[in-house]
């Protein structure tokens, strides 16, 4: 055994070794590979002339081609005539690995030696070989113990025995090659003891007789047959004390008995298994009583019109209960009461008043389960609402919760009436919706064109009452007309005798700039932006708030929200310190009265920009050029709806 371990140690060496030169041999082979295609690429690219660049090329093939297991360049010049044509001036490369070449045969040499002095080994320690007129044969033997009345092979170095008695006689045999001899060591706790030779087939076998020395503890072991179990150890002699199958040794012999009993046969309790139905149907067990560990199933048929819901185990608290599994489980050591659950199906039923269809997502369903409506009208009625027949229900989101009895409903449709909306076309109107049902909310939005507020809406037909704008849609078609009438400038609240719905800012100056207000009508509650643009030599100060009660940041350009009235703001500057005189502000030309655009209806009265009375600022100027940009804002909008008419008109 030792000498075939050094030769697999060896064997390992030599196999790590030659693994290490091939990666030498390897890394060499790919530095040199690297460096050679490199040279050849950067040689390509410098090339003269196109035939120095052919010569490069054929020697990066060649190159390439050597990559090939056991093809050189002498076997490629051979099979690839090509390059038998390489130029004479060519230079070999220099090489800067004459380490490496020294290295590497060197390593190669002592794996040759290792190799053959493993071999030597091996022959002479596990082979035959024949001389001719002798022959040598290595010796080899197995060997076997018996210690009391076990008996083994030993199958390996280290195999462990426990001894169980004061006295403990081991006998040895050795078979194998005949005249082998050998010897066995054996250890007792941090003892070591060997053997004189053994021979091999010497039938008496090797005996020894170890001794138990005082103080050593001595472990027990008892195996009891089938059918008996181990109960107790007996002292038969000895002043010793086991525990735990152990004990010391005294100085004196000890003797001890094992004593066993045999087991007595024990009937496993069966148990019952008791079946409680909840609902109606028919129910059973197979088998109906058994022992622990049983496999039990449970079988369930419900009655017409009922189906099977669950099992369920009845147990006291602190109990856990059995799992049950595709109508089976397995039997616990104790009696089991199982409760099954049959709940009854209730028919739903939809019907209509005619004017649509309905239906629910089931025919049936079982107490506690969602149902869901649908209705679909026919053309020209909607969906008006669910009426509950039978069944005590709430419907709620075309949805409700099915009750413990049968339930029928009932959709009813009423029919749409039509809703139109017309104006003086001096603004636009709109409506929630064109089709309505008797007793929906309608809501009319109206807004006023450039120089025009909301005034009032008309009921043209039919009977109904607007209020904030709404109305409650009556069993008829209802149509309305949008009243809109001219904003005078600056008006005052007393200019007009109805609600004004529409109102305007006013934006003064203290005469060195300019402010302008947009949108400059509008609703209460639209955001507005206020713009204050400064003479040159003069800079933003302050905003000062002449009516309206609006909070806004003292900024050039600064935002507020329109109340329920008009506002009048007024912008203050103050010099910004240069020096020079300061060009006044050019008054602009009045701008002509821009052309009426196509065939649309003349909107309104209303004067020409240049006419309009404007309200006294205190500075001519300010109040020209905010004339002059709102006049030059209204062409623009004129222009783009002229423009998307002739668009629409041309598509």
């Amino acid at each position: 055994m030792d000498n075939n371990s050094g030769a697999l140690i060896l064997l390992i060496v030599l196999i790590v070794s030659a693994f290490l030169l091939i990666v030498l041999k390897l890394a060499q082979f790919v530095n040199h590979f690297s460096r050679k295609k490199q040279y050849l690429l950067t040689e390509m690219s410098r090339a003269a002339d196109y035939n120095e660049y052919r010569y490069w090329r054929r020697e990066l093939r060649c190159l390439y081609l050597c990559l090939i297991p056991f093809v050189t360049e002498r076997n490629v010049m051979k099979v690839y005539p090509v390059f038998f044509h390489r130029a004479k001036h060519a230079t070999k490369e220099k090489r800067s690995d004459g380490f490496m070449h020294i290295l590497a045969p060197s390593m190669l040499a002592i794996c040759i030696c290792a190799i053959c002095l493993c071999g030597a080994s091996w022959a002479w320690f596990t082979a035959s070989t024949s001389t001719g007129t002798a022959q040598i044969q290595s010796s080899s033997y197995k060997l076997s113990y018996q210690i009391g009345s076990d008996t083994a092979e030993l199958a390996e170095a280290g195999t462990a025995y426990t001894l169980t008695s004061d006295t403990t006689v081991i006998t040895l045999k050795a078979t194998g090659t005949p005249g082998a001899t050998g010897y066995c060591s054996i250890k007792i706790g941090d003892e070591t003891y060997y053997t004189e030779q053994i021979f091999v087939n010497n039938t008496s076998g090797f005996t020894f007789t170890v001794n138990a020395a005082a103080g050593t503890e001595i472990t027990l072991t008892a195996e009891a047959n089938e059918g008996f179990r181990f109960l107790k150890w007996e002292v038969v002699e000895g002043q010793i004390e086991i525990t735990d199958n152990k004990f010391v040794m005294p100085d004196e012999d000890v003797e001890v008995k094992a004593i066993f009993e045999a087991i007595p046969e024990v009937i496993p309790e069966e148990h019952s298994i008791t079946i409680i139905p909840v609902g109606k149907g028919k129910t059973y067990s197979v088998p109906k009583t058994a022992v622990a560990g049983t496999e039990i199933t449970l079988h369930a048929e419900p009655d017409s019109g009922w189906i099977f819901y669950g099992w369920e185990e009845v147990v006291e608290e602190g109990v856990d209960k059995v799992t049950i599994a595709s109508d089976k489980f397995i039997m616990p050591d104790r009696d089991v009461v199982i409760r099954v659950i049959f709940v009854k199906e209730s028919a739903i039923k939809v019907t209509t008043d005619g004017n649509g269809e309905a239906s629910a997502d089931k025919e049936k369903a079982l107490n506690g389960e969602e149902i869901t409506l649908t209705a679909t009208p026919k053309e020209g009625y909607a969906f008006k609402e669910w009426q509950v027949i039978k069944g005590n229900v709430e419907i709620k989101d075309n949805k409700f919760i099915m009750p413990d009895e049968d339930v029928e409903v009932k959709a009813i449709f009423a029919a749409e009436h039509k809703i139109v909306v017309l104006t003086d076309k001096n603004g636009t109107a709109s409506t929630s919706a064109t089709d309505a049902i008797a007793g929906t909310e309608i809501v009319l939005t109206a807004k006023g064109n450039d120089g025009y507020y909301f005034k009032e809406w008309q009921v043209i037909r039919g009977n109904v009452e607007i209020k904030d704008n709404k109305f409650v849609m009556p069993d008829e078609d209802v149509t309305v007309k949008a009243i809109f009438a001219e904003i005078k400038d600056a008006p005052n609240d007393d200019d007009m005798n109805v609600k004004r719905d529409i109102h305007f800012v006013l934006v003064k100056t203290d005469g060195n700039g300019v402010g302008v207000a947009y949108p400059p009508y509008s609703e209460a509650g639209t955001k507005v932006t206020v713009v204050a643009i400064a003479k040159p030599g003069y800079k933003f100060k302050e905003w000062k708030v002449v009516k309206g009660g609006v909070e806004l940041e003292n900024k050039s350009i600064a935002t507020f929200e329109m109340p329920a009235e008009n506002v009048i703001l007024e912008a203050i500057f103050e010099s910004d310190g240069t020096e020079g005189d300061k060009p006044d502000i050019p008054k602009p030309d009045k701008p002509d009265t821009p052309d009426k655009p196509g065939t649309p209806d003349k909107p309104g009265t209303s004067d020409k920009p240049g006419a309009t009375d404007v309200p006294d600022t205190g500075d001519a100027t300010n109040v020209l050029l905010w004339a002059a940009a709102l006049v030059i804002g209204g062409g623009a909008a004129i222009g783009t709806v002229v423009s998307k008419k002739k668009k629409r008109e041309e598509s």
